[in-house]
């Protein structure tokens, strides 16, 4: 496999409950992403990179490629700001991860 791979979930619920990568501001540079693809095949990614990047703006499309080594790069919400009405997140959060 070539290219970029994505996966993208919610921090948390509008309950502020965790949800599906609440724990991805914890990932360090150095761990290892175990990712198990449709087939059963277990890939193992280390983590290279830990990004923020405005939510206004997204996500840079240069981490979106279809060449070049097999990276995987997992994306959340963060920087949690409350409001009037409860709570919003500002900032994207890009993990991104090189297959060994």
């Amino acid at each position: 496999v070539m290219g970029s791979s994505v996966i993208s979930g919610h921090v948390s619920d509008r309950s502020d409950r965790p949800g599906a990568l609440w724990r991805l501001r914890d990932v360090r540079r150095g761990d290892v992403v175990k990712w198990t693809d449709a087939s059963g095949e277990t890939h193992r990614f280390a983590v290279r990179r830990v990004q923020r990047f405005p939510r206004t703006q997204g996500v840079p499309a240069r981490l979106l490629k279809t060449t070049g080594p097999h990276l995987l790069h997992l994306i959340t919400c963060t920087n949690r700001q409350r409001t009037s009405t409860g709570f919003h997140y500002v900032d994207n959060l890009v993990v991104t991860a090189k297959e060994l």
